[in-house]
């Protein structure tokens, strides 16, 4: 399945900040972004983490992605881009801020502070998530109605 997956990923270095506190940042960057391409499925990814939450878009290749290109870099001169290839995979000492709980609650911007998945769990049960099981490895998987 790594034809799905980008190949390289423009990192966006923002000079400017979208929250006020931003301006207290050391350094000359304040925030940063990424954005990709997939071949395979003419999409563009952009992938966006703040104290809000995370914010990943998947825009077909056309003139939204374009426009949310733009709207990532910014007016002239208030950001600079660096094309990252994607590294293999490989084994890292241990990840102290990326868990996958942390992660997850940080994409559904849930409250709590479950390190373990079991806790996890009972903290999305807790915020209206609602458990499901397909019958089998081939049975048809839908979106949940609103």
């Amino acid at each position: 399945m790594t034809d799905y997956e980008p190949t390289s990923w423009c990192v966006v270095f923002n000079v400017e900040g979208a929250s006020g506190w931003a301006r207290w940042v050391p350094g000359r960057f304040k925030h940063v972004r990424a954005f990709a391409f997939v071949p395979a499925a003419q999409v563009w990814l952009f992938y966006d983490v703040s104290f809000a939450g995370t914010e990943i878009q998947a825009i077909p290749e056309g003139p939204d992605a374009r426009a949310a290109i733009w709207s990532f870099i910014g007016p002239e001169g208030k950001s600079f881009i660096v094309s990252v290839p994607k590294l293999p995979h490989r084994r890292r000492l241990f990840p102290w801020s990326m868990w996958c709980t942390v992660a997850l609650r940080h994409l559904l911007q849930l409250p709590g502070s479950a390190l373990r998945p079991d806790r996890f769990y009972r903290d999305c049960l807790a915020n209206g998530g609602k458990p499901f099981e397909a019958d089998d490895g081939r049975a048809e998987i839908r979106s949940p109605a609103p």
